[in-house]
């Protein structure tokens, strides 16, 4: 929200009444943390006291930044001469009153989400249920709190007819501030636990606390639970069967998502949404990603550390996660939890947790025996002892580590099918290893987050991807026959190219007793590899038509020069071609397929050959050629390394293997971990490559070795254990392909799996 407020205005607002000079400029933007300027202009920082930090030792930094407006709660002793400073009794407490300005000014609805379970998901799925025909806005993910809140009303667009705000208290009296500064017109109660917040003496209490802020709302949505069969104060509105009917098609299984999800559906009823329109968006809900680290463990096991915060909620959420990560193995849980362990110990064996161990009085060798072929769910506070665990867990101990940010890849995933059309599916290429990412870490993170097809190259990778637990459709684009009867077994959809491999795939079928099995046609457009041209459609429809052992699921090609804009005429031939023969099909097959042609680039360049499906890959990963929207996507991975040691270099020693270096003047030099054998080219030796350590740029010297590299640092003070980047913020993936001379995809592939791979969700 653009602020427009006067200096006079603004002063007023916030109750500071120390002499300003008011006669001139304007106040648009909020800002509470200097590492969120960039740029903006009128802009006001407000210097807030977090814990042991006063929000005045960040004014020097702000300034610096081009912020000219401060409201502070005492004058620093060096004031800026063209700096205004706006004193407060209490910084907090005037965003509060502004933001209770702004929202006095917003005549739509406002619904007011509180719960002790289920309040960010209930809120982030009634945004995309209500969207489909109102114009909503949400407050931020986690901007529940005193601040949070605030935050949100200030970042409110004034134009929506609905308002989601969360709102969250850990202390009493907390709520009634909360109220004041939402107002909501609605109400929604998402869940009430067992147990109560810590700082309360009683469940009543706490219950009573919530309450509080429903204290003028004109409906309240609730389960139908005990504990709010008694307020009369307001009236109360229960998911019915008509909600029931709504959720059937809720793309998850568990309880508490169920019960979220009616409380979805009564909220989009009370706002008179059409019934069919509402089950349709709840059928495409997504889960929530969760802010945890899931990586490959010792004797077989799955790590997945989410040691950050523990509150219910994401307890709950990440026990459901290691739940569908497990799939039938055994699940640990290693619980920091001092307070609270019995409860908590509690809800993960009703979840279905197998065993659970404190970490404050664990001894890892005890256990040791459980953990193999086990998922091991850290959970707590962050603490030394959770991060020793985690450490210790690790299967590989190799300093490199490539991090792959799960939630980014979602992201660039919306934004590549943001102008698709709406029921476009979405099969992600996650063959070579998820182009070197890790396929089944990353497949079972697109299966949660609604991705309905998954693409390989070979069939042992399908396997290993329904091993994993990946139960959607997954098509094998090169199927050997070697590997048929593992297809079939695996249930996997194989690409027929020709009707020799055809002829095999059927009497394998037969051979099986298998009948109506899944197979995808590979159509030759253009490019000149596998397919069928036109030619053979005659004989190719004649002999499917015969064969009751297969059915046409899908049917595929691909452009060979989508990312060429200057000249569209090939790849505009190759989609009439693909058009034309499609159709021709269609007019000869009994059933219905699923048609799909685009990859990453197409979706980009060609938006309107989406047909019924685009097939993903390197775009996932933030890497398209169009400019515009490549600055839509965000980077997904990143290549870390740790500095082993410095040297000192005299003039005219030499460096590395053949001697290909030699000093010209006395140098630093530092040595990383990290070679040909990690992915590391040897063409990137003797200066061609760089790596960045503390955002300085770091040129090789030397040859590449197969486990380490070596790179200048003089006089830049570097020292034994700083962190090495090699793909990052510094020095992107793209950036990084073009040293070597080669594309993204090669990068990815080339690194090697001792490089430890680490799975952010954030």
């Amino acid at each position: 929200m653009k602020l427009a407020l006067t200096y006079a205005q603004f002063q007023k607002l916030i109750g500071s009444n120390n002499a300003v000079d008011c006669s001139t400029g304007l106040i648009d933007q909020v800002i509470y943390d200097t590492r969120l300027i960039f740029g903006q202009e009128n802009m006001v920082f407000f210097a807030l006291h977090t814990g042991k930090r006063s929000g005045n030792e960040f004014l020097t930094d702000a300034y610096n930044k081009g912020v000219r407006n401060f409201v502070v709660s005492t004058l620093p002793e060096l004031q800026e001469a063209d700096a205004n400073y706006f004193l407060v009794e209490n910084v907090l407490t005037a965003l509060q009153e502004l933001a209770i300005y702004f929202r006095n000014s917003f005549k739509g609805e406002v619904v007011g989400i509180t719960g002790t379970l289920g309040k960010t998901t209930f809120k982030e799925w009634a945004a995309a249920t209500l969207s489909a025909s109102k114009t909503v806005y949400r407050s931020p993910k986690s901007y529940n709190s005193q601040l949070g809140v605030a935050l949100s009303i200030l970042s409110g667009n004034q134009s929506a007819d609905i308002w989601l705000i969360e709102a969250g208290i850990s202390e009493p009296g907390e709520m009634m501030r909360l109220y004041q500064i939402i107002q909501p017109t609605v109400g929604v109660f998402t869940h009430f636990g067992k147990g109560h917040g810590a700082n309360f003496d009683a469940e009543t209490e706490y219950f009573s606390e919530k309450m509080q802020l429903f204290s003028n709302v004109k409906v309240l949505i609730t389960p139908n639970e005990p504990i709010f069969q008694n307020c009369n104060t307001v009236e109360l509105l229960y998911p019915t069967s008509e909600d029931e009917n709504n959720i059937i098609d809720l793309p998850f299984t568990e309880k508490s998502s169920k019960q979220t999800a009616l409380l979805v559906s009564r909220l989009a009823r009370y706002f008179q949404i059409d019934s069919a329109l509402i089950r349709s968006e709840i059928a495409k809900l997504e889960h929530l990603s969760l802010r945890l680290e899931t990586f490959e463990g010792v004797l077989g096991s799955t790590i997945i550390n989410d040691s950050y915060t523990l509150d219910e909620e994401a307890f709950l959420e990440a026990l459901a996660y290691q739940k569908e990560v497990a799939n039938k193995r055994p699940k640990i849980l290693f619980l920091n939890a001092a307070t609270q362990f019995d409860h908590f110990k509690a809800l993960a064996i009703q979840e279905g947790v197998d065993s659970v161990y404190p970490t404050s009085s664990l001894d890892l060798s005890n256990v040791l025996t459980e953990i193999e072929n086990a998922v091991v769910l850290i959970k707590g506070n962050r603490s030394a002892k959770t991060e020793w665990l985690a450490q210790q867990l690790k299967l590989k101990k190799h300093k490199t580590q490539l991090t792959i940010n799960l939630s980014e890849v979602k992201h660039n995933i919306t934004e590549l099918t943001k102008h698709l059309p709406k029921l476009t599916k979405v099969l992600a290429m996650v063959k070579a290893g998820g182009y070197g990412a890790g396929a089944e870490q990353l497949s079972l993170f697109l299966q949660r987050n609604g991705v309905e097809y998954f693409g390989v190259a070979y069939a042992d990778e399908g396997v290993e991807l329904r091993k994993a637990g990946i139960t959607k459709p997954i098509l094998i684009m090169n199927a050997e026959e070697e590997a048929f009867e593992d297809i079939i077994a695996w249930n996997l959809e194989p690409a027929i190219y020709d009707l020799a491999q055809l002829n095999v795939f059927v009497s394998t079928c037969i051979n099986l007793g298998v009948t109506q099995f899944p197979v995808q046609l590979k159509l030759e457009t253009g490019m000149n590899r596998l397919g069928f041209s036109t030619d053979d459609l005659t004989p190719l429809l004649a002999m499917i038509n015969a064969q009751p052992e297969i059915r046409v699921v899908g049917v595929y090609s691909h452009l060979a020069d989508s990312d060429n804009v200057l000249n569209r005429a090939f790849t505009e031939q190759q989609i009439l071609v693909f058009n034309e023969l499609c159709i021709k099909i269609e007019a000869l097959l009994p059933n219905k397929f699923i048609k799909h042609l685009l990859n990453s680039e197409g979706v980009a360049n060609y938006a309107h050959a989406s047909f019924d499906m685009v097939r993903l890959g390197i775009g996932m990963y933030g890497c398209v050629n169009d400019p515009k929207l490549a600055s839509h996507l965000h980077p997904v991975v990143s290549w870390n390394s740790t500095v082993s040691q410095v040297k000192n270099v005299k003039m005219g020693e030499s460096v590395g293997y053949g001697a290909s270096f030699c000093a010209k003047e006395a140098m630093e030099i530092a040595v990383i971990p990290v070679g040909y054998a990690d992915g590391f080219k040897r063409s990137l030796g003797n200066g061609k490559g760089t790596v960045y350590i503390n955002k300085h740029p770091c040129t090789t010297i030397g040859r590449i070795c197969m486990d380490m590299i070596m790179v200048n640092v003089t006089g830049l003070g570097v020292k034994r254990g700083d962190s090495v980047e090699i793909i990052g913020e510094q020095q992107s993936l793209l950036a990084f392909a073009k040293l070597i001379d080669s594309i993204p995809y090669e990068v990815l592939t080339s690194i090697s799996k001792r490089v430890h791979r680490v799975y952010i969700e954030a």
